[in-house]
């Protein structure tokens, strides 16, 4: 019984999971967002976290081992595919990123087997740096998860278009409006530096979306054939 829970809930469980893995690479051995440090009382340890300087001033090449960066990728780095889209800026980012994923988990467990959560998580890291890489020539580095996050959520309205096709249909207009005003010159792409400490990166937004989009309407309409059984003799 308890097993049947889990496999229920598996999509759910593993969001929650990637989301504390995406914060622990945010503690001191990562380089880039916690500090232990004593303060107060004597015996007393508190954490801090300790805010990155902007991303883009730092010198490419030494951000992170596992940022996406064109340089190391150019010089047979491919991990860096995958792996920038799971660490982030500093705690903030992970949290809000992280906390992103659990409610889409959450919200599409029932939707989603855990093949295919992890399958589109794996498959948008890797359409996500390839639009960076020849759409976005001009940008040397990013981190972050949310481009994914747009995957997951683009898809997961796709695939449950027809349980609901009212209120997905205004879902999914309201997140194209976005994504179109996040490609316009009224958007500010540093509205949240204050928070994470690092510039939005729409065009990530923009082919994880295009991923999720595909992979949804192909997961919805593609339906394998199946042969009738042969008729038994009378």
């Amino acid at each position: 019984m308890m097993w049947n829970a889990v496999r229920a809930n598996a999509v759910f469980l593993f969001s929650i999971l990637l989301a504390v893995a995406m914060l622990l690479l945010c503690m001191p051995l990562s380089g880039w967002g916690m500090d232990w440090v004593k303060h107060g009382t004597p015996g007393y340890w508190r954490l801090y976290v300790a805010h990155l300087d902007f991303l883009f001033s730092r010198t490419p090449g030494n951000i992170n081992l596992l940022a996406y960066e064109r340089p190391p990728l150019a010089a047979g780095q491919y991990w860096r595919v995958v792996t920038g889209h799971l660490i982030h800026l500093n705690v903030h980012h992970a949290l809000m990123n992280g906390a992103g994923l659990v409610m889409l988990g959450l919200y599409f467990r029932r939707d989603f087997s855990l093949l295919a959560w992890v399958g589109l998580i794996v498959l948008s890291c890797f359409t996500i740096s390839a639009g960076l890489w020849w759409g976005q020539p001009q940008l040397i580095a990013y981190v972050g998860f949310s481009g994914v996050l747009h995957a997951l959520l683009y898809a997961g309205i796709i695939r449950t278009w027809k349980e609901m096709p009212a209120i997905n249909a205004v879902v999914l207009a309201l997140l194209l409006g976005r994504l179109v005003w996040e490609h316009s010159a009224a958007y500010n792409p540093a509205y949240l530096m204050g928070w994470i400490h690092g510039l939005v990166a729409p065009a990530a937004h923009f082919y994880g979306a295009i991923t999720g989009l595909v992979w949804g309407l192909v997961s919805v309409w593609w339906r394998p054939v199946v042969r009738p059984a042969p008729a038994e003799p009378a």
